[in-house]
């Protein structure tokens, strides 16, 4: 049986089957069995000069201080 065909994993995940079971390769920052847990980006402090961290499903927002723009509050 391909579990695959069920498609089970999420997010864009991509299925391995194997005897009796499947793996999911997640892609960006989604993890767990079938892709559908969300890693919260914020732990790892992507925001620079006091920039306040906002996660989000999937991706991560910054809230940037002063003069500071860009993803990372960086520019």
């Amino acid at each position: 049986t391909n579990e695959c065909l069920e498609s089970p994993c999420q997010h864009g995940g991509t299925c391995f089957n194997s005897d009796g079971s499947y793996t999911c390769l997640c892609t960006g920052s989604w993890t767990g069995l079938n892709c559908t847990d969300d890693t919260n980006e914020c732990l790892e402090s992507p925001c620079q000069h006091g920039g306040t961290c906002f996660n989000s499903d999937g991706s991560y927002t910054c809230l940037c201080t002063g003069s500071w723009t860009g993803l990372n509050c960086t520019d």
